[in-house]
C-alpha cells in the first residue's frame, strides 16, 4: 500500500497480492513484477481508451476488426502516472470496462487502483510518468478486475 487505503483497500487485499506475488519494497526506478495499491481523489483519474482497426486478438481469422487499449490516467500532486492494460482488446471489453468504471465510481470520492511495475519513463515531449500495469479498480461500491474473479478472492488470517 502506497498511500492510504481510505478503509477501501483491506487487509485482505493486501494478503492476497502478497499470495500471488513476491513483495518487496516499493521503488520507483525500477519495474517490479509485485502489486502494489495506491488510493487517490476521483477527480485527479480518468479513463480512457482508444480504438483502431486491427486484426481482432482474440480471433485473427477475423479482419478487420476494431480494438482498443485502455488506460487510467491519474494527474494527482504534479504527477502523472498511467496505468496500462496488457494488450489490444475487442473493443466490447473496453466498452464493458468503462461501464464497470462508471457503476463503481458513481457517486465516490476516492478509487484505489492496483497495478505492477510503478517505474518512471519519459513520453515523446521528455516529460516524466510513471508507468503501471493495472491489475484490479476498487472503490467503496465495488471492485473491478483485469483476472476473473480476483475481486472476490480473500485470504483469511
Amino acid at each position: 500500500m502506497l498511500t492510504e487505503s481510505y478503509g477501501i483497500v483491506t487487509d485482505n487485499d493486501l494478503a492476497y497480492d502478497n499470495s500471488r506475488r513476491d513483495s518487496k519494497p516499493y521503488d520507483p526506478n525500477k519495474f517490479s513484477s509485485a502489486l502494489y495499491w495506491q488510493c487517490f481523489p476521483l477527480k485527479d483519474v480518468k479513463l480512457k481508451y482508444r480504438t483502431w482497426t486491427d486484426d481482432d486478438p482474440e480471433n485473427p481469422k477475423l479482419k478487420p476488426n476494431v480494438v482498443c487499449d485502455l488506460n487510467y490516467i491519474v494527474n494527482h500532486e504534479s504527477e502523472i502516472q498511467v496505468y496500462t492494460g496488457r494488450r489490444a482488446y475487442p473493443v466490447f471489453y473496453c466498452r464493458r470496462i468503462f461501464k464497470d468504471w462508471q457503476r463503481i465510481t458513481k457517486g465516490q470520492k476516492i478509487v484505489c487502483l492496483d497495478g505492477e511495475g510503478g517505474e518512471y519513463d519519459n513520453d515523446k515531449n521528455g516529460q516524466k510518468i510513471k508507468s503501471w500495469t493495472w491489475d484490479k479498480i476498487k472503490t467503496k461500491k465495488g471492485c473491478y478486475s483485469y483476472f476473473e474473479g480476483e475481486c472476490s478472492n480473500i485470504i483469511e488470517k
